[in-house]
Protein backbone atom coordinates (compact mmCIF):
# COMPACT_ATOMS: atom_id res chain seq x y z
CA UNK A 1 0.00 0.00 0.00
CA UNK A 2 1.67 3.70 -0.87
CA UNK A 3 0.66 7.01 0.16
CA UNK A 4 0.03 9.96 -2.56
CA UNK A 5 1.27 13.26 -1.99
CA UNK A 6 -1.74 15.98 -0.89
CA UNK A 7 -3.11 13.18 1.59
CA UNK A 8 -3.76 13.88 5.34
CA UNK A 9 -0.50 12.44 7.29
CA UNK A 10 -2.36 14.07 10.40
CA UNK A 11 -4.02 10.49 10.89
CA UNK A 12 -0.24 9.22 11.37
CA UNK A 13 0.12 10.61 14.99
CA UNK A 14 0.60 8.82 18.42
CA UNK A 15 -2.80 7.75 19.94
CA UNK A 16 -3.68 7.14 23.57
CA UNK A 17 -5.52 3.91 24.00
CA UNK A 18 -8.87 5.49 23.83
CA UNK A 19 -8.04 7.68 20.53
CA UNK A 20 -7.26 4.11 19.14
CA UNK A 21 -10.83 2.90 19.93
CA UNK A 22 -12.46 5.77 18.86
CA UNK A 23 -10.57 6.03 15.71
CA UNK A 24 -12.01 2.41 15.07
CA UNK A 25 -15.63 4.04 15.95
CA UNK A 26 -14.74 6.67 13.34
CA UNK A 27 -13.88 4.42 10.65
CA UNK A 28 -17.08 2.68 11.25
CA UNK A 29 -19.42 5.24 11.01
CA UNK A 30 -18.34 7.50 7.97
CA UNK A 31 -18.34 4.39 5.85
CA UNK A 32 -20.41 1.97 7.55
CA UNK A 33 -22.52 1.29 4.33
CA UNK A 34 -18.79 -0.01 2.35
CA UNK A 35 -17.41 -1.72 5.03
CA UNK A 36 -20.51 -3.65 5.25
CA UNK A 37 -20.30 -4.30 1.32
CA UNK A 38 -17.00 -5.62 1.93
CA UNK A 39 -17.52 -8.32 4.39
CA UNK A 40 -20.94 -9.08 3.62
CA UNK A 41 -20.02 -12.50 1.39
CA UNK A 42 -18.18 -13.83 3.50
CA UNK A 43 -20.34 -12.94 6.75
CA UNK A 44 -22.97 -14.48 5.30
CA UNK A 45 -21.31 -17.57 4.19
CA UNK A 46 -20.14 -18.09 7.84
CA UNK A 47 -23.47 -17.06 9.46
CA UNK A 48 -25.38 -19.37 6.85
CA UNK A 49 -23.22 -22.64 7.84
CA UNK A 50 -23.67 -21.23 11.86
CA UNK A 51 -27.40 -21.58 11.11
CA UNK A 52 -27.22 -24.83 9.64
CA UNK A 53 -25.02 -25.94 12.76
CA UNK A 54 -27.85 -24.77 15.21
CA UNK A 55 -30.49 -26.29 13.19
CA UNK A 56 -28.98 -29.41 12.89
CA UNK A 57 -28.23 -29.52 16.99
CA UNK A 58 -31.42 -28.63 17.11
CA UNK A 59 -32.89 -31.76 15.07
CA UNK A 60 -30.58 -33.87 16.95
CA UNK A 61 -31.84 -33.02 20.50
CA UNK A 62 -34.95 -33.64 19.16
CA UNK A 63 -34.43 -37.00 18.02
CA UNK A 64 -32.84 -37.98 21.02
CA UNK A 65 -35.80 -36.95 23.07
CA UNK A 66 -38.21 -38.78 20.63
CA UNK A 67 -35.97 -42.12 20.02
CA UNK A 68 -34.74 -41.98 23.38
CA UNK A 69 -30.68 -40.65 23.97
CA UNK A 70 -28.16 -42.32 22.53
CA UNK A 71 -30.63 -44.33 20.92
CA UNK A 72 -29.69 -43.71 17.36
CA UNK A 73 -26.14 -43.66 16.29
CA UNK A 74 -24.92 -40.81 14.33
CA UNK A 75 -23.63 -41.58 10.72
CA UNK A 76 -19.81 -41.38 10.15
CA UNK A 77 -20.78 -39.11 6.81
CA UNK A 78 -22.88 -36.72 9.28
CA UNK A 79 -19.97 -36.47 11.96
CA UNK A 80 -17.31 -35.83 8.69
CA UNK A 81 -20.17 -32.86 6.78
CA UNK A 82 -20.09 -31.57 10.35
CA UNK A 83 -16.98 -30.98 10.80
CA UNK A 84 -15.76 -30.23 7.31
CA UNK A 85 -18.53 -27.25 7.75
CA UNK A 86 -17.07 -26.10 11.12
CA UNK A 87 -13.51 -26.19 9.12
CA UNK A 88 -14.99 -23.70 6.84
CA UNK A 89 -16.62 -21.32 9.32
CA UNK A 90 -13.25 -21.51 10.82
CA UNK A 91 -11.21 -20.33 7.68
CA UNK A 92 -14.22 -17.72 6.33
CA UNK A 93 -14.01 -16.06 9.70
CA UNK A 94 -10.26 -15.53 9.22
CA UNK A 95 -11.08 -13.89 6.20
CA UNK A 96 -13.42 -11.64 7.17
CA UNK A 97 -11.00 -10.28 9.53
CA UNK A 98 -8.63 -9.17 6.57
CA UNK A 99 -11.78 -8.09 4.27
CA UNK A 100 -12.38 -5.60 7.54
CA UNK A 101 -8.71 -4.39 7.95
CA UNK A 102 -8.68 -4.23 3.89
CA UNK A 103 -11.21 -2.04 4.04
CA UNK A 104 -10.37 -0.11 6.98
CA UNK A 105 -7.35 0.86 5.60
CA UNK A 106 -8.48 2.47 3.18
CA UNK A 107 -11.45 4.59 5.18
CA UNK A 108 -7.98 5.17 7.81
CA UNK A 109 -6.06 6.97 5.45
CA UNK A 110 -9.37 9.35 4.62
CA UNK A 111 -9.83 7.44 1.14
CA UNK A 112 -13.17 6.14 -0.05
CA UNK A 113 -13.65 2.52 0.16
CA UNK A 114 -13.23 1.12 -3.02
CA UNK A 115 -15.25 -2.05 -2.24
CA UNK A 116 -14.38 -3.97 -5.96
CA UNK A 117 -11.04 -2.98 -5.46
CA UNK A 118 -11.29 -4.32 -1.79
CA UNK A 119 -12.49 -7.98 -3.10
CA UNK A 120 -9.45 -8.40 -5.94
CA UNK A 121 -7.37 -7.42 -2.99
CA UNK A 122 -8.75 -9.84 -0.82
CA UNK A 123 -8.53 -12.77 -3.76
CA UNK A 124 -4.82 -12.13 -4.48
CA UNK A 125 -3.79 -12.48 -0.99
CA UNK A 126 -6.44 -15.26 -0.50
CA UNK A 127 -3.62 -17.70 -0.29
CA UNK A 128 -1.18 -15.46 1.88
CA UNK A 129 -3.87 -15.02 4.43
CA UNK A 130 -4.58 -18.75 4.50
CA UNK A 131 -1.09 -19.67 5.29
CA UNK A 132 -1.57 -16.77 8.02
CA UNK A 133 -4.38 -18.48 9.62
CA UNK A 134 -2.72 -21.80 9.65
CA UNK A 135 0.81 -20.25 11.24
CA UNK A 136 -1.16 -18.37 13.82
CA UNK A 137 -3.49 -20.75 15.02
CA UNK A 138 -0.81 -23.25 15.16
CA UNK A 139 1.16 -20.74 17.38
CA UNK A 140 -1.60 -19.32 19.51
CA UNK A 141 -3.55 -22.40 20.29
CA UNK A 142 -1.35 -25.51 19.24
CA UNK A 143 0.56 -25.92 22.45
CA UNK A 144 -2.61 -25.63 24.81
CA UNK A 145 -4.61 -28.29 21.96
CA UNK A 146 -1.59 -30.58 22.93
CA UNK A 147 -1.73 -30.27 26.46
CA UNK A 148 -5.57 -31.14 26.22
CA UNK A 149 -4.70 -34.26 24.43
CA UNK A 150 -1.59 -34.82 27.18
CA UNK A 151 -4.63 -34.45 29.70
CA UNK A 152 -7.27 -36.71 28.38
CA UNK A 153 -4.43 -39.24 28.38
CA UNK A 154 -3.36 -41.62 30.84
CA UNK A 155 -1.00 -38.53 32.64
CA UNK A 156 -3.32 -36.68 33.92
CA UNK A 157 -1.54 -35.09 36.15
CA UNK A 158 1.20 -33.77 33.68
CA UNK A 159 -1.37 -32.67 31.25
CA UNK A 160 -2.98 -30.39 33.88
CA UNK A 161 0.40 -29.03 34.44
CA UNK A 162 1.33 -28.22 30.65
CA UNK A 163 -1.89 -25.97 30.85
CA UNK A 164 -1.03 -24.66 33.33
CA UNK A 165 2.06 -23.45 31.23
CA UNK A 166 0.37 -23.44 27.79
CA UNK A 167 -2.03 -21.04 28.84
CA UNK A 168 0.16 -17.75 29.72
CA UNK A 169 1.29 -19.00 26.19
CA UNK A 170 -2.06 -18.93 24.38
CA UNK A 171 -2.77 -14.85 25.72
CA UNK A 172 0.55 -13.83 25.04
CA UNK A 173 0.88 -15.19 21.99
CA UNK A 174 -2.64 -13.98 20.78
CA UNK A 175 -1.56 -10.86 21.39
CA UNK A 176 2.02 -10.48 20.28
CA UNK A 177 0.57 -12.09 17.01
CA UNK A 178 -2.69 -10.24 16.90
CA UNK A 179 -1.26 -7.78 13.95
CA UNK A 180 -0.27 -10.12 11.35
CA UNK A 181 -3.03 -9.87 8.94
CA UNK A 182 -2.59 -6.19 9.07
CA UNK A 183 0.39 -6.82 7.88
CA UNK A 184 -0.13 -8.92 5.26
CA UNK A 185 -2.53 -6.53 3.98
CA UNK A 186 -0.83 -2.93 4.37
CA UNK A 187 2.95 -4.62 3.71
CA UNK A 188 2.27 -7.17 1.39
CA UNK A 189 3.98 -9.67 3.80
CA UNK A 190 4.56 -12.96 3.55
CA UNK A 191 3.30 -15.41 6.21
CA UNK A 192 6.35 -15.75 8.04
CA UNK A 193 7.32 -12.05 7.72
CA UNK A 194 4.02 -11.11 8.98
CA UNK A 195 4.40 -12.99 11.75
CA UNK A 196 7.60 -11.37 12.67
CA UNK A 197 6.79 -7.72 12.18
CA UNK A 198 3.64 -8.00 14.67
CA UNK A 199 5.76 -9.91 17.30
CA UNK A 200 8.08 -6.62 16.54
CA UNK A 201 5.55 -3.92 16.76
CA UNK A 202 3.87 -4.82 19.89
CA UNK A 203 7.34 -5.37 21.80
CA UNK A 204 7.86 -3.58 24.94
CA UNK A 205 4.10 -2.31 24.35
CA UNK A 206 2.54 -6.02 25.24
CA UNK A 207 0.26 -4.90 28.05
CA UNK A 208 -1.08 -1.37 26.59
CA UNK A 209 -1.93 -3.68 23.36
CA UNK A 210 -3.54 -6.61 25.36
CA UNK A 211 -5.68 -3.60 27.42
CA UNK A 212 -6.76 -1.56 23.89
CA UNK A 213 -7.34 -5.42 22.50
CA UNK A 214 -9.49 -6.38 25.73
CA UNK A 215 -11.45 -3.17 25.42
CA UNK A 216 -12.25 -4.08 21.73
CA UNK A 217 -13.60 -7.38 22.67
CA UNK A 218 -15.54 -5.95 25.79
CA UNK A 219 -17.02 -2.96 23.78
CA UNK A 220 -18.15 -5.90 21.16
CA UNK A 221 -19.54 -8.03 23.31
CA UNK A 222 -21.83 -5.48 24.99
CA UNK A 223 -22.63 -4.25 21.39
CA UNK A 224 -23.48 -7.93 20.38
CA UNK A 225 -25.31 -9.00 23.74
CA UNK A 226 -27.54 -5.42 23.51
CA UNK A 227 -28.63 -6.06 19.63
CA UNK A 228 -29.82 -9.57 20.52
CA UNK A 229 -31.49 -8.63 23.40
CA UNK A 230 -33.26 -5.81 21.65
CA UNK A 231 -33.92 -8.55 19.27
CA UNK A 232 -35.37 -10.54 21.50
CA UNK A 233 -37.60 -7.89 23.34
CA UNK A 234 -38.67 -6.71 19.74
CA UNK A 235 -40.36 -10.10 18.82
CA UNK A 236 -41.10 -11.46 22.39
CA UNK A 237 -44.80 -10.24 21.83
CA UNK A 238 -45.76 -14.09 20.31
CA UNK A 239 -43.97 -17.08 19.61
CA UNK A 240 -42.59 -17.04 15.74
CA UNK A 241 -44.01 -20.44 13.83
CA UNK A 242 -42.37 -21.42 10.55
CA UNK A 243 -40.88 -18.53 8.21
CA UNK A 244 -40.73 -16.17 11.17
CA UNK A 245 -38.64 -18.42 13.45
CA UNK A 246 -36.20 -18.81 10.64
CA UNK A 247 -36.25 -15.13 10.02
CA UNK A 248 -35.74 -13.94 13.94
CA UNK A 249 -32.59 -16.95 14.03
CA UNK A 250 -31.18 -15.21 10.86
CA UNK A 251 -31.85 -11.70 12.52
CA UNK A 252 -30.22 -12.49 15.74
CA UNK A 253 -27.05 -13.75 13.89
CA UNK A 254 -26.66 -11.39 11.39
CA UNK A 255 -26.96 -7.65 12.40
CA UNK A 256 -25.13 -8.23 15.87
CA UNK A 257 -22.05 -9.95 13.01
CA UNK A 258 -22.83 -6.56 11.16
CA UNK A 259 -21.60 -4.39 13.79
CA UNK A 260 -19.35 -6.18 16.12
CA UNK A 261 -17.09 -8.39 13.51
CA UNK A 262 -15.48 -5.90 11.85
CA UNK A 263 -15.08 -3.41 14.89
CA UNK A 264 -11.95 -5.76 16.25
CA UNK A 265 -10.36 -6.07 12.61
CA UNK A 266 -10.52 -1.99 12.57
CA UNK A 267 -9.41 -1.56 16.06
CA UNK A 268 -6.36 -3.88 15.14
CA UNK A 269 -5.91 -1.72 12.59
CA UNK A 270 -5.19 1.21 14.01
CA UNK A 271 -3.14 -0.05 16.71
CA UNK A 272 -1.21 -1.15 13.87
CA UNK A 273 -0.68 2.54 12.54
CA UNK A 274 -0.25 3.65 15.86
CA UNK A 275 2.33 1.24 16.96
CA UNK A 276 4.37 1.97 13.32
CA UNK A 277 3.98 5.28 14.05
CA UNK A 278 5.64 5.31 17.85
CA UNK A 279 8.19 2.55 16.90
CA UNK A 280 9.27 3.57 13.35
CA UNK A 281 8.52 7.29 13.19
CA UNK A 282 5.97 6.84 10.31
CA UNK A 283 4.50 9.53 10.38
CA UNK A 284 8.45 11.74 10.20
CA UNK A 285 9.30 8.82 7.17
CA UNK A 286 6.22 10.04 5.99
CA UNK A 287 6.59 13.51 5.72
CA UNK A 288 10.24 13.78 4.43
CA UNK A 289 9.52 11.17 1.60
CA UNK A 290 6.52 12.79 0.12
CA UNK A 291 8.01 16.33 0.07
CA UNK A 292 10.55 15.29 -2.39
CA UNK A 293 7.99 12.23 -4.18
CA UNK A 294 4.35 11.66 -5.15
CA UNK A 295 4.69 8.44 -3.15
CA UNK A 296 5.68 6.74 -0.40
CA UNK A 297 5.43 2.74 0.38
CA UNK A 298 4.13 2.10 3.66
CA UNK A 299 6.40 -1.18 3.41
CA UNK A 300 8.50 -1.02 6.51
CA UNK A 301 12.21 0.41 5.69
CA UNK A 302 13.17 0.06 9.07
CA UNK A 303 17.20 -0.15 8.42
CA UNK A 304 17.00 2.94 5.67
CA UNK A 305 14.58 5.25 8.62
CA UNK A 306 16.68 8.28 9.45
CA UNK A 307 14.01 9.38 12.21
CA UNK A 308 13.36 5.53 13.32
CA UNK A 309 14.12 5.99 17.70
CA UNK A 310 14.61 3.10 20.51
CA UNK A 311 11.65 2.91 23.03
CA UNK A 312 11.98 6.41 25.32
CA UNK A 313 9.99 6.94 28.26
CA UNK A 314 10.04 10.82 27.35
CA UNK A 315 8.18 12.85 24.76
CA UNK A 316 9.99 13.03 21.72
CA UNK A 317 10.63 16.74 20.67
CA UNK A 318 9.12 16.50 17.34
CA UNK A 319 6.17 14.23 17.24
CA UNK A 320 4.54 13.44 20.59
CA UNK A 321 5.02 10.65 23.19
CA UNK A 322 6.28 7.43 21.66
CA UNK A 323 6.38 5.06 24.55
Amino acid sequence: MKLRRGENLEVFRPRTAGEVVDAAFAIFRNQPGRIIATILPVLLAVESLALIGQLNALKGLRDAFRHGLFALPVPIWVTAGENLLSLVAWILEFMITFAAVTAAAEAYLGRTIDVGGCYRTIAKKSGTALLVMLLWSSVVFGPMILSVIVLVGANAGFGLLTMFVTGPWTIWAFVTFRLAPAAVIIEDASPITAMRRSHQLTKNSWWRTFGIIFLAEVISWVVNTGLQIVILLLTSSRAPSGAGFYGIAAAMLLLPAITVRPFAAIVDLCLYFDLRVRREALDIDAACALADTDEFSLHPKIAEAKWAIPWSPVPSAFSGRRP
